[in-house]
């Protein structure tokens, strides 16, 4: 990899965004830069090396990329030049979004109106973990919409409360950068927020959102408003009841629309070369039925296997 140093030569920074990381240095180096790395200060930086970009996940564009080392000084200025660029972001229009699903050579900017927010809620991501999530609904200024997950971290941090306030009587503009554009099943894309994601909401300082400001009617033709947004806690207090023998008589075509999921959670599984075992109870043979929107997922307590589920159907020795 092709890198130069930088001896003598002035460097002065603004931190856009500090994206955390870990360091490989020495605890009292990671404290060090912790304390002088803080997003909105101009930091004169020496003693530091330049690389090519990194291939992936770039948040501005450019080709080089300033890597730190444990000889690098960093000192903030006392007198900011009044004139120095405080934003660095390339934004992208909505139409021109969905050509990067899935892409991940760099992050995504964007502008917009918000027009809907939502709760912050823990919710089952596809890995199986429980993560806190926030839906907001953007809108551009041609009427096309997008939707903004923020996760983690960055969805409780967003002032969702005090957006949804402010956008009843007035607009509410705002960037978002380092968003990256998701895609599920081709045909639900939205835009992702993880720890990259910061935003600016309302910054008259900003150009781009004064002029999307001047571009709408003075007084907001609707009201910025709320989505519900339930957590996983909230879906599980739901789940019905029932029996194998019952769920034998549910016909997925008339009341499922075709759309049957079967999730299989063990409290524990014996598993060998042959089978799996039955090890849960007999009072614990009966399934859970929860009642989607769109969908009824049947959560089988016992890990058996398939012949086993089967015979389940055709035989009430498995499911008295």
């Amino acid at each position: 990899m092709k890198k130069m140093r930088l001896g003598t030569l002035t460097l002065w920074l603004l931190i856009k965004r500090v994206i955390p990381c870990t360091l490989k240095y020495h605890r009292m180096q990671y404290h060090y830069y912790n304390q002088h790395l803080q997003e909105g200060k101009i930091v004169y930086m020496t003693k530091i090396t330049i690389h090519n970009a990194k291939q992936g996940y770039r948040p501005v564009e450019s080709p080089y990329m300033i890597r730190l080392n444990i000889r690098t000084q960093i000192a903030q200025l006392q007198d900011e030049p009044s004139d120095f660029p405080k934003y660095a972001f390339s934004l992208a229009p909505f139409p021109n979004l969905y050509q990067h699903a899935g892409n991940t050579e760099k992050f995504l900017d964007v502008i917009g109106r918000i027009l809907a927010v939502s709760n912050t809620a823990r919710v089952l991501t596809s890995s199986g973990t429980l993560k806190w999530k926030r839906i907001i609904h953007l809108g551009d200024l041609s009427g096309n919409m997008i939707e903004l997950s923020l996760w983690g971290p960055r969805a409780l941090e967003f002032q969702g409360e005090s957006v949804y306030n402010i956008g009843q009587k007035n607009h509410v503009i705002a960037i978002f950068v380092g968003t990256s554009m998701k895609c599920i099943k081709e045909s639900s894309y939205f835009l992702s927020g993880t720890s990259a994601c910061r935003w600016y909401i309302n910054e008259n300082d900003i150009p781009e959102i004064k002029i999307f400001q001047k571009s709408l009617p003075t007084i907001p033709d609707q009201a910025v408003k709320k989505i519900d947004l339930q957590s996983a806690d909230d879906i599980e207090k739901h789940i019905e009841q029932t029996t194998c023998l019952q769920l034998k008589d549910i016909d997925p075509f008339d009341k499922l629309r075709g759309n049957l999921d079967i999730i299989t959670l063990a409290k524990s599984v014996i598993q060998d070369k042959d089978s799996m075992e039955r090890v849960m109870s007999a009072q614990s043979q009966d399934v859970l039925a929860h009642n989607m929107s769109t969908s009824t997922k049947y959560l089988l307590l016992e890990p058996i296997t398939p012949t086993a589920w089967n015979s389940c159907f055709s035989s009430k020795e498995h499911c008295s």
